[in-house]
């Protein structure tokens, strides 16, 4: 099982190119969700915004107040569009999860049981599922904890941006509008934190959060210009 460790992703270009997924939208909460997640490369931490169908990521190093790259899914529209702060840019793409095919490599085996524990994170009331399968012949297990209109989707509902990077948790089946909170790795009996949620913040958005800022630069995706 891979964990996040191993999954972030090294670039934003990565995000858009690769990464795919719907976020929890069928929620009433409007306002931001703020995520630390654990990498090789340090802890970054992840806010997500959150306004009708549209949901927008920042990603920033632990204890920065300034992203350094930023993701906003138009529900709407059907787009997704990655913000480059460093270069002043930005790039949108069509995006339709409805429309992509799973992959076929890499299911998984892990099998989900709802523990019927809870936990209380960030103030949120979660559901324990915990899960256990191999990889590579070794046992791998996970807790995740869900919530209510809170977090990352899974399963069939999607999984956020981390949805194809975490192909494990492809038969992780979620109620309609429950989200991920806490993510937590179990090997060799230890037990490590993945991705927790850290703040709610319930507070009207404006449309203009879920804009490239002012005076960016639109740039084209690769081979968009040779397309029909």
């Amino acid at each position: 099982m891979r964990t996040l460790r191993k999954a972030l992703p090294l670039s934003f270009m990565v995000l858009l190119l690769g990464l795919a997924g719907t976020p929890v939208q069928a929620q009433a909460f409007e306002g931001t969700l703020t995520f630390v997640a654990r990498g090789v490369d340090g802890d970054k931490t992840i806010t997500e915004w959150v306004k009708g169908t549209d949901t927008r990521y920042d990603f920033a190093p632990a204890g920065s107040t300034s992203a350094q790259g930023t993701m906003i899914i138009d529900g709407s529209a059907k787009t997704r569009t990655v913000i480059m702060p460093s270069r002043r840019a930005y790039m949108t793409a069509p995006y339709d999860p409805a429309s992509r095919k799973p992959a076929a490599a890499g299911k998984s085996d892990v099998k989900w049981t709802r523990t019927g524990k809870t936990e209380t994170v960030a103030g949120v009331k979660c559901e324990v599922i915990h899960g256990v399968g191999t990889e590579n012949g070794k046992p791998k297990e996970a807790d995740i904890c869900v919530a209510k209109g809170f977090g990352f989707g899974g399963g069939s509902t999607g999984g956020g941006p981390f949805s194809e990077a975490l192909t494990e948790y492809a038969n992780l089946s979620l109620a309609p509008g429950e989200g991920i909170v806490k993510m937590t790795s179990i090997e060799d009996g230890k037990s490590q934190v993945q991705l927790e949620l850290t703040k709610v913040d319930r507070r009207k958005l404006a449309g203009t959060d879920f804009q490239p800022p002012a005076g960016f630069t639109r740039m084209e995706r690769p081979g968009a210009a040779s397309q029909p």
